[in-house]
């Protein structure tokens, strides 16, 4: 049954490389030997999508290391100092209003979670928002073990000016044990 296993494995990793070797032969490349510009394209979006798209990814990723990776830091820490360091004078973000909670509360584990309910966010400013924040810490303020920020959705404000405010949405995730060593997580 091993051997079986291990050509089928070794048939699968044959075609997977045939097939590659065919696609990289039907591939037209420029004068140089570089791939063609056409070929860089994807289909069904023009030049300049494919660069937004790139240009918005790039910015997301750039959120992410630096920008979330500051902010969870600050938030595990509870430096209420810091968060705020993080965010322009002019901050304006938006709470969950009646949220969906879903949670499970026992005597060994505490987890709640969340969710947009259909009512319109809570517009708030900075100091509303670190506030909720630093409210969400307090539930496992005894021992944070944890903190996880995870970019869902970010665009410009003003259709592809990258010039322009950005908008975007997170998954804000905090674990760690509450007063009472019981293991819990928020999100």
């Amino acid at each position: 049954m091993l051997a079986f296993r291990w050509l089928f494995g070794l048939a699968l990793t044959c075609l997977g490389v045939a097939g590659c070797a065919e696609r990289a032969a039907q591939v037209p490349s420029g004068t140089d030997g570089s791939p063609a510009v056409e070929e860089l394209v994807l289909e069904g979006m023009d030049a300049d999508q494919q660069a937004f798209l790139w240009d918005v990814e790039h910015h997301g990723n750039v959120l992410s290391r630096m920008g979330f990776a500051a902010l969870t830091t600050a938030l595990r820490e509870g430096d209420s100092k810091a968060l705020a360091a993080l965010i322009a004078p002019d901050f304006a973000g938006g709470l969950l209003r009646e949220p969906t909670e879903v949670a499970r509360r026992d005597r060994v584990l505490h987890v709640v979670r969340h969710s947009e309910s259909g009512q319109p966010a809570q517009v708030v400013d900075g100091a509303q928002f670190l506030a909720r924040l630093l409210e969400y810490r307090a539930q496992v303020a005894r021992s944070v073990e944890g903190c996880k920020m995870a970019l869902m959705k970010l665009r410009p404000t003003d259709g592809q000016n990258l010039d322009a405010p950005w908008q975007g949405t997170g998954q804000l995730r905090i674990w760690g044990r509450d007063g009472n060593s019981q293991a819990s997580q928020g999100k």
